[in-house]
């Protein structure tokens, strides 16, 4: 599944796409993906083939505007999205933040999504 929504991520923008961090030497603006939960649905014989996941998408960018321009953008083409393994995807909350990072301080937009999708 982190593949297939990472590809989908990288349909929708031009700047990186990573999973986990926000790889050194990577210039904002970026995208860094997390995993926050992945759980199997199931009946009474057992796994029924659909997952559910949530998924927190970060935009880095060196500016708010840049970075909320980004998020508003994935969040547009993200939101709604059905096809391939997903049977939906759904935006389940948003932060902002203002990391001040290792070297140079970067503003953050988190976009949480709910994801059903076939294993």
């Amino acid at each position: 599944m982190e593949k297939a929504f990472r590809t989908l991520v990288r349909t929708l923008t031009d700047v990186p796409v990573s999973f986990g961090i926000l790889a050194s030497g990577t210039d904002a603006p970026a995208v860094v993906l997390n995993t926050i939960s992945d759980t199997e649905d199931h009946h009474m014989r057992g796994p029924d083939g659909l997952s559910r996941a949530r998924i927190q998408l970060d935009v880095y960018a060196p500016t708010y505007g840049a970075a909320k321009t980004l998020s508003e953008s994935l969040r547009r083409g993200l939101n709604g999205h059905r096809g391939g393994i997903f049977q939906g995807v759904f935006l389940d909350g948003v932060r902002d933040r203002y990391d001040t990072g290792d070297t140079t301080p970067l503003h953050r937009v988190s976009l949480d999504f709910r994801i059903l999708y076939q294993r």
